[in-house]
């Protein structure tokens, strides 16, 4: 006697999981007597997975349909209407950083949120809408902010940012004052200095040139004349950007 198999008729059904901060909703199929599904989610969006996720880009109402068969024949389909409503936050900053200052003020660019959690890359963070952040130093560093809403959704953005240093000085140690037009000059280069003034002296305290532009360097002379192969003392004193004085002082190296 010769079995005979009986495959009940299909019965599409299925459920759903919405998170409330996020468009995404997460379907459960619970169909019977079925071995392939088509999802469709509204136009063109279709899916054939047997529990598919979807992006609902934009809160609304739509219309979700699931058609489960056992074969090529035999289909059962249920349409539900699905309510699309979340409370997404997205978590957005700029800065700005006044030149030349180690100083932060944060712009906040956050949507959709109701408090927020700074982290400034140096060990300290703030909880204000908008804060104003001094740092130590200048460098990169990478700032974070977490916004959430009202029912605990949260968003979290980081970005490096550049914090440009007050002022700066450089001042070489050595220099060639011997005619072959390369290194001929001692210069110190600096960036948002508004007084500026270099003295030379040699080893026994005598001075031997002075300067009060940036611009003017020594040539390596002395009354007219190339001094001799030695180590000299350079004295800068300038007063930057912001009015602060400062004194400086080094060596260089006369070679010939």
């Amino acid at each position: 006697m010769n079995g005979v198999l009986v495959i009940g008729n299909p019965i599409a059904s299925f459920g759903y999981v919405k998170d409330p901060c996020s468009p995404i909703i997460t379907f459960t199929n619970n169909s019977l007597n079925a071995n392939s599904y088509q999802w469709i989610f509204g136009g063109a969006n279709a899916s054939n997975q047997i529990n598919p996720s979807f992006n609902f880009s934009n809160p609304g109402t739509y219309t979700v349909a699931l058609i489960a068969q056992p074969g090529s024949v035999c289909a059962d389909t249920i349409i539900q209407t699905i309510v699309v409503s979340y409370f997404g936050v997205t978590a957005d900053f700029n800065y700005q950083n006044p030149q030349y200052t180690n100083d932060v003020q944060f712009a906040n660019l956050s949507q959709n949120a109701l408090t927020y959690e700074w982290s400034f890359g140096d060990g300290f963070g703030s909880t204000a809408y908008e804060p104003f952040h001094a740092y130590d130093q200048m460098g990169e560093y990478t700032v974070c902010l977490r916004a959430t809403n009202f029912i605990g959704c949260s968003d979290v953005i980081c970005k490096n940012i550049k914090v440009d240093s007050d002022w700066t000085l450089y001042v070489p140690n050595a220099f060639t004052p011997n005619a072959d037009g390369l290194n001929e000059m001692f210069y110190a280069y600096g960036t948002n200095i508004k007084k500026y003034n270099l003295t030379i002296f040699d080893r026994w305290g005598e001075k031997i040139f002075t300067s009060d532009d940036m611009h003017v360097g020594w040539d390596g002379k002395y009354k007219g004349k190339f001094v001799q192969e030695d180590v000299y003392v350079w004295l800068i004193n300038f007063v930057d950007i912001h009015s602060k004085s400062h004194e400086k002082t080094g060596h260089v190296t006369v070679i010939k």
